[in-house]
């Protein structure tokens, strides 16, 4: 897949499965999810740019995905409509980030779950203050990479 802003766009969804796609160059992220709940997201291979969650975006499960040259960012979002929205009581496990900077940031999100992640040279995670709120709960635990 290629497109100019991301290559996935999941917005206010729930119970969908993305299941083994491969991702790269799109223009900001790879996959962008916005008030998602329950979602699944496994087996993909994401180059290039981040898996990037946004605003209410709970529940949902990432993998087995392969991500390289970017992480996961998980940010609080001001909507016009809702106010300011976090990420929170996601999942990730198993997987690899290879080549990033930074495998997971963090910005206003909280109690979202990182494990058994494989990565190489990236720092483990990243928590700033968004909108209003603390990341606070955040738990990574990555694996090196082979």
């Amino acid at each position: 897949m290629r497109n100019a802003t991301e290559d996935l766009y999941i917005l206010k969804s729930s119970n969908c499965t993305v299941d083994g796609n491969t991702m790269a160059g799109a223009g900001s992220a790879e996959i962008y999810m916005k008030h998602a709940q329950n979602n699944t997201i496994r087996n993909n291979s994401v180059s290039a740019n981040p898996i990037q969650v946004r605003g209410d975006s709970s529940g949902n499960v990432f993998t087995n995905n392969g991500l390289t040259g970017d992480g996961f960012k998980l940010e609080a979002y001001d909507d016009l409509v809702l106010g300011c929205t976090y990420p929170h009581d996601n999942q990730v496990s198993n997987g690899s980030i290879l080549n990033a900077s930074v495998c997971f940031v963090f910005s206003g999100a909280y109690n979202n779950l990182a494990t058994q992640v494989e990565a190489n040279g990236c720092t483990p995670q990243v928590d700033s203050a968004s909108c209003g709120r603390d990341a606070t709960g955040n738990t990574v635990q990555l694996i090196p990479a082979p």
